[in-house]
């Protein structure tokens, strides 16, 4: 990691941390857990292209935030948040959202965003986002791709194809079609008149 980068992602650490602050702890640690297991499930499922940078920093450091209450709650004990990301070889588009494996987190994927957007909310009130624009953009991007997955999942499947043998008829049933043309009878010549030319 460059020392930018790592300025950067102190720096968001250290905003992570203060929302944590006041009397509406524990809902805003659970925002952050969500936010997290958002951000994982994508990785998880896309792997780490370079257009969900975003998506990586944010998991990155809400981890990391919620890895350092931790260890100012309880010094004494283990950190029990994960911070260790298994993602699959290769990198995905983002329309793979879309497959039945992801589609099980439809309902935590909107959570997860609705967390982000009122994090991005206090932070905007809290702090100069000229100053830390590094971080708003962070935020911003990492919006922009949950609703774009979210709009994805909002799709809905082309329906499997009917059997064709299967059609209904005019009663309401179902009437067997065939499958295959039948075979048309090739056209028999008749034979020649035996008494035609006879005189």
């Amino acid at each position: 990691m460059q020392a930018p980068n790592i300025v950067d992602f102190a720096v968001a650490t250290s905003i992570g941390v203060m929302f944590f602050q006041g009397r509406d702890t524990d809902t805003r640690v659970r925002q952050f857990e969500q936010i997290a297991e958002a951000c994982l499930r994508l990785l998880q499922h896309l792997g780490r292209p370079p257009y969900l940078k975003s998506i990586f920093d944010l998991w990155v450091t809400t981890t990391a935030a919620l890895a350092q209450l931790e260890r100012m709650l309880f010094p004494t004990e283990p950190v029990q948040t994960p911070t260790h990301l298994t993602s699959p070889p290769g990198w995905r588009p983002l329309s793979a959202v879309c497959e039945p494996p992801f589609r099980v987190h439809h309902a935590m994927l909107r959570t997860g965003r609705d967390n982000l957007q009122q994090f991005r909310i206090w932070f905007g009130d809290q702090y100069d986002i000229y100053l830390h624009h590094e971080t708003l953009h962070m935020l911003d991007d990492a919006l922009l791709l949950m609703q774009s997955a979210e709009h994805f999942l909002q799709i809905e499947l082309p329906p499997t194809a009917t059997d064709p043998g299967d059609v209904p008829d005019s009663t309401g049933g179902v009437t067997t079609r065939p499958t295959s043309t039948p075979d048309v009878p090739h056209r028999q010549v008749p034979p020649p008149d035996p008494w035609q030319g006879e005189s």
